[in-house]
């Protein structure tokens, strides 16, 4: 019995117009990295979904569906020169720069782009990133201003982005006084911004309770009306985690069982195979049908705990080899994605998630 991975794209859907509905919220936009199976992007759009793009292959995949560019947006701050191209074919609206060379690339490839300015913000999400900034720094902004000027480029606004699985409200704060003063750096500089990009974040809860859309909304709308003597025109922001994630069910098998002081159980996905962000801090739910009292457990993957370890401490009860572990919340990031490399073989069931064994 191998993994399967199972996928019910109406709860994306779901997600996404819970989040339309909420009052006084950024409009989402969904990053199509975080899950690119066609049938979950098809029910998206269907739904009217937006759609923010970092890669050749997502634009190509929206574009099989017949997405106008005007729900497009290519969020990356240094695209390659063939994916600008390609978003200009696809009429693609908004762009991203956070250096003179990009905005003069831009300029060059897609004459008349809309940008956003992406500005750099430590990361404060859960995953651990590798140290290479992202972003323009305030101190950067007047050599990538002065390239505007002589740019056939519009700069419409700023874009930032808190950190992936974001749990804490006061990075939300910080990067929208960031935004405030980026934003009257443009007007200063005799531009126009409208659009305020808040980029993705939005957290899960995987193991534990975390900040609600809701309430990271209103602590959005709290800042901006402190800090922005205007409120910008547009407020955006591309949660892909928070969209996707509850519409994958993974279902692994256990390999091997070893008993002692420590219990390990060994699975057949891991971080090289259909779990890439177990390495950077993402803490999954494992659930069990086996017998007797949960206790502390080891999981690994097929490589074992020294290389592929996916939790420390997990309770689960007495299992066997063959005998199924489920991860909920598994549809983002996992199996069918474009941030990490492939890694996965794992069959896909499109329908209803399976009820799951009880958390215990």
């Amino acid at each position: 019995m191998c993994a399967v991975w199972y996928l019910d794209p109406s709860q994306a859907v779901a997600a996404y117009r819970a989040l339309v509905a909420l009052p006084a919220a950024p409009r989402p936009r969904y990053a199509v990295k975080a899950n690119a199976h066609p049938a979950l992007l098809a029910a998206l759009a269907a739904a009217g979904a937006h759609f923010a793009v970092v890669g050749e292959a997502e634009l190509a995949a929206l574009r099989v569906l017949g997405v106008p560019g005007a729900r497009i947006a290519c969020v990356t701050p240094g695209p390659p020169a063939t994916l600008l191209r390609a978003c200009r074919a696809a009429g693609v609206g908004w762009y991203a720069v956070d250096s003179p060379w990009e905005v003069r690339k831009l300029g060059a490839l897609v004459p008349g782009a809309a940008a956003l300015v992406v500005l750099a913000l430590p990361p404060a999400g859960r995953l651990r990133y590798p140290t290479v900034r992202i972003g323009a720094g305030l101190a950067d902004l007047d050599a990538l201003l002065a390239a505007a000027r002589a740019a056939p480029v519009e700069l419409i606004g700023v874009q930032l982005h808190v950190g992936s699985q974001c749990e804490r409200l006061a990075a939300w704060r910080r990067g929208v006084v960031l935004a405030a003063l980026a934003w009257q750096r443009l007007c200063t500089a005799g531009w126009r911004p409208r659009v305020l990009n808040l980029g993705g974040g939005l957290p899960v809860s995987y193991r534990r309770p975390v900040p609600t859309p809701a309430a990271i909304a209103r602590a959005i709308e709290r800042a901006v009306a402190r800090v922005f003597p205007v409120p910008p025109a547009e407020l955006w922001w591309e949660p892909g985690r928070y969209i996707a994630a509850g519409a994958g069910v993974l279902a692994a098998t256990v390999t091997r069982c070893e008993e002692g002081p420590r219990v390990v159980v060994q699975l057949d996905v891991g971080r090289y195979r259909g779990l890439p962000e177990a390495a950077r801090g993402i803490r999954y739910a494992y659930l069990a049908d086996g017998t007797g009292t949960p206790r502390p457990t080891v999981v690994a993957g097929p490589l074992g705990p020294r290389y592929d370890l996916l939790a420390r401490r997990a309770w689960l009860p007495r299992l066997r080899a063959g005998e199924r572990v489920w991860l909920p919340l598994a549809g983002a990031y996992t199996i069918v994605q474009t941030a990490y490399p492939a890694t996965a073989d794992v069959p896909v069931v499109l329908g209803p998630l399976p009820p799951l064994p009880a958390a215990r």
